[in-house]
């Protein structure tokens, strides 16, 4: 470095006989200089637990582009570039890394992303970049899963092949690239093809509020945004995500389902915000801590007592609110009442400000056509004619049989999206045969089910009949033997009386008892 300054020194003294060549190559030199200090963020390879091979690169490190994936439109009516907005140099981490180890190294720094660089010797003269490795990725691909940050490694969650942005590129084009790939960081590549830092969408709130100005969204009131679907798509859910007790990883799962941070309330109704989990809380406050997800409560990491907005506030009130807390997630609640409606993340915001929903368009006024005026209907084209007509008889072909709609729903699609294209004919036809086969494989089942039904029902009809016939025979004879039975009994206790009577009465009263009554 003492070099290059003495070097500028004897330059500074003719300046007047430089050739622009020449002042080209005192600029690329001055900047060297100035930002020779501003090393790419690194400690060292005993303290991170890797060999030297592993070690951190640094700005004298040429840094290849490798997988990433350049803008090359550096055209732009910004006012600012990319290179003015001083994008941070970055964590940088190597694909061998294990999560843990990367988390720790992007808490130490106070980051959520990271660059991951492959180092192509153990003197790491030269490294590529592979991807990057941010919190939302640690999120959904590791603690969401349920697995251990400690045994995976950063190539198998990393982002990869990252979409990246020239330094020189004007500041719309880069918030063009997040939006369009909704993501909150891109690599930053100099002008000779070498990473050169990364950006964060921090850096672009302040452009993104003035692009704002005189547009109808960024005065839009945060309560429309979540009846919006453009904009809920970028991040954001309505209402409370976690309660207190509940576990990380669980957390962790219903976050990646709902796309947004997790706003938490300790009252039964979830009638407060009491607290908000962010994928930079469990990055932060959990993985680089070394606390398992299985057995930490949300309570022990979340951000207690957030800044919350008002459902009434507008979008460019919650982007400087945004701005000057330095979090990326806000949380929207009833003016009033102060019950949470919903959270809201920086990319939705962005969304909301840059992009108006079309107003609705008054309906048609159907026009009074006299009768004897005769409106021709516009010929259609053969192509359009047919697929049409296909159409019409898939949907039939449906309806007649009660076939699932997705089947017509599928033909109807292909048509209105190609409804000239040949191609599209060739596809109606496999979806009516598929039809035609689904179809009468339903009726192969029906028959065959009802025809086992019907056996099952002719066998038990023969078994109850069988069952009951024996159930009749057996009565039959106990009844039969029970009279019997009694018939004999009685027999025996009348013969008794008699011999009896015979004893004690005179035999002319035992003739008369013999003959009956007298009539």
């Amino acid at each position: 470095m003492g070099a290059d300054v003495s070097r500028l020194s004897d330059r500074a003294d003719d300046v007047g006989a430089l050739t622009p060549a020449q002042n080209s190559e005192e600029n690329e030199i001055v900047g060297a200089v100035i930002n020779l200090p501003r090393s790419l963020v690194s400690v060292s390879p005993e303290s991170a637990g890797m060999t030297k091979s592993h070690s951190m690169t640094t700005l004298s490190t040429t840094v290849r582009l490798g997988a990433g994936t350049v803008d090359d439109d550096a055209s732009s009516s910004a006012s600012r570039t990319v290179g003015e907005l001083r994008p941070k140099h970055g964590v940088v981490v190597t694909p061998e890394m294990n999560v843990a180890e990367a988390a720790k190294l992007l808490a130490a720094q106070r980051q959520d992303a990271c660059l991951v660089l492959s180092s192509a010797g153990a003197e790491v003269e030269e490294a590529s970049l592979e991807g990057i490795l941010t919190d939302v990725d640690i999120v959904r691909k590791v603690l969401a899963l349920g697995l251990e940050p400690q045994t995976v490694l950063v190539r198998d969650v990393m982002t990869r092949n990252p979409i990246c942005v020239r330094s020189s590129s004007g500041v719309d084009r880069a918030l063009a690239k997040m939006r369009s790939k909704h993501c909150r960081h891109l690599p930053v590549v100099d002008a000779k093809g070498n990473i050169s830092g990364l950006l964060d969408i921090a850096k672009l709130l302040f452009d993104v509020m003035q692009a704002a100005q005189g547009l109808r969204g960024g005065q839009r009131q945060l309560a429309d945004l979540f009846e919006d679907e453009t904009v809920m798509r970028m991040g954001g859910a309505k209402g409370s995500g976690a309660a207190p007790t509940q576990r990380l990883m669980q957390a962790a799962l219903l976050m990646a389902e709902r796309r947004s941070a997790l706003l938490v309330s300790r009252t039964a109704d979830q009638s407060t915000v009491d607290g908000i989990l962010t994928p930079k809380d469990l990055l932060f406050k959990a993985v680089a801590a070394g606390k398992p997800t299985h057995t930490v409560s949300v309570e022990e990491v979340m951000t207690v007592a957030p800044d919350v907005m008002p459902s009434s506030a507008t979008v460019m009130q919650a982007l400087h609110q945004l701005s000057t807390g330095g979090y990326r997630s806000v949380p929207v609640v009833e003016p009033l009442t102060g019950k949470p409606v919903g959270v809201l993340d920086v990319l939705a915001l962005v969304e909301a400000a840059l992009h108006s929903p079309e107003p609705e368009r008054p309906s048609a006024v159907p026009l009074a056509v006299p009768p004897d005026v005769q409106i021709a209907a516009p010929a259609m084209s053969p192509p359009a004619a047919t697929s049409s007509a296909a159409v019409a008889k898939v949907l039939a072909f449906g309806r007649t049989h009660r076939l699932p709609l997705a089947l017509g729903g599928c033909a109807l699609i292909a048509a209105l999206v190609a409804p000239r294209s040949p191609t599209v004919l060739v596809v109606l036809g496999k979806v009516k045969v598929t039809a035609s086969e689904t179809l009468a494989k339903m009726k192969l089942a029906s028959s065959a089910t009802l025809a086992s039904g019907l056996g099952a029902l002719a066998l038990a009809k023969v078994r109850a009949r069988e069952t009951l016939s024996e159930t009749l025979a057996t009565l039959k004879l106990a009844y039969k033997a029970t009279l019997a039975s009694t018939h004999a009994a009685l027999h025996a206790a009348l013969t008794s009386v008699v011999a009896r009577a015979s004893a004690l009465l005179p035999s002319s009263v035992v003739g008369r008892l013999k003959q009956g009554p007298v009539v």
